[in-house]
């Protein structure tokens, strides 16, 4: 174990809390900065800030906390979750006092320097200070040195989410899953209408779409697939825990995710171990897991082909070197070594 002292800093997310489990293991303290005291994290040192920007005059008293919490805590490594404007207070707050880790996600880095020219300047802000950014593709490490610039040159490691692989899988239902959010960005009307296709060849067949998840789009979804007329072969389940998630990849078929945006998405990954054959919008990031006709589908535009495509590869093929490809760049032991040495090298 690396005798260190952690202060993790992000919003209390599923994805924080994930990555706090592990991180716990890897140091001998670990202090949680967070947004609120509600939400998926449960960790005994722990303390609030106000961790956005939306209020112009809370952002001096957060760049405060977040320093007191600096100096009191006196922290080996700082690492935060999201480069976003937790990301940009904690720079200010430390200047350059600790070691900074950051971890991006896809948006962080494709979306948000594109809403204006202060979001922009935020992101590169960051790159600039942090001592390494984590992201979790090539084509993501690709953008942040382009955003960079000529004059900066960060420390970019590339560390995939870590899955489990299910020792065995049950026998697969005919069903296609979708669990991303109900917001534009992932195109869910499109996967509905794709589904309306695909089902018109196969009206004798039992398949049903379930869409798990939850947004601001969840009403105008029903609607849609009540005009389709596809009642009872659309389920919508509204967010499902863990347990029902990994049961629904596990049944599934068909795994399908269609964002105008991504980087590299767990959900994939998860689907991609559960023995899934996963259909994909066309993204620099998905064809680093998946290449088209071979391990799952890829497709410019989602519609009945795309599942029917899917249906004529090799399932029990496409499970095995599906697994095999995250044997090797996902598992969850190599990816905490992969945190450790980047935490001692600071």
């Amino acid at each position: 174990m690396i005798m260190k002292k952690l202060l993790l800093i992000g919003n209390n997310t599923i994805h924080t809390a994930g990555f706090l489990e592990m991180a716990g293991s890897l140091v001998d303290e670990v202090m949680v900065l967070t947004n609120r005291e509600t939400g998926h994290i449960r960790w005994e040192k722990m303390q609030t800030v106000d961790l956005s920007v939306r209020k112009i005059h809370s952002i001096p008293s957060s760049i405060r906390k977040i320093r007191s919490v600096i100096k009191a805590f006196d922290p080996d490594v700082i690492h935060v979750q999201q480069a976003g404007t937790e990301a940009w207070l904690a720079v200010k707050a430390n200047n350059g006092m600790k070691p900074l880790v950051v971890s991006a996600l896809g948006s962080d880095i494709l979306l948000t320097p594109g809403k204006g020219r202060l979001f922009r300047k935020m992101t590169k802000e960051i790159l600039k200070k942090a001592e390494v950014i984590i992201c979790d593709s090539a084509y993501v490490a690709y953008v942040i040195h382009s955003l960079a610039g000529d004059g900066c040159c960060p420390r970019v490691e590339i560390i995939h989410p870590g899955t489990e692989l299910p020792k065995d899988l049950p026998e697969k239902e005919k069903m296609i899953y979708s669990n991303r959010m109900h917001h534009d960005l992932y195109r869910i009307d499109q996967i509905i209408r794709a589904f309306a296709d695909f089902c018109k060849a196969r009206e004798k067949e039992s398949w049903k779409l379930v869409i798990a998840g939850s947004g601001p789009q969840t009403v105008t979804l029903k609607g849609l697939t009540d005009k389709l007329k596809m009642d009872g072969k659309v389920e919508f389940t509204g967010w499902v825990d863990r347990q029902k998630n990994m049961d629904f990849y596990r049944r599934a078929m068909i795994y399908v995710s269609n964002p105008v945006s991504d980087a590299t998405s767990v959900g994939l990954l998860e689907a991609m171990a559960a023995g899934c054959v996963p259909v994909l919008s066309n993204l620099p990031a998905n064809h680093e897991w998946v290449i088209d006709g071979y391990n799952g589908v890829i497709c410019e535009h989602i519609c009945g082909t795309s599942f029917r495509k899917a249906l004529s590869l090799d399932g029990r093929k496409i499970s095995r070197i599906n697994r095999e490809i995250l044997a090797g760049k996902a598992d969850k032991h190599k990816n905490r070594e992969k945190y450790l040495a980047i935490y001692r090298a600071l």
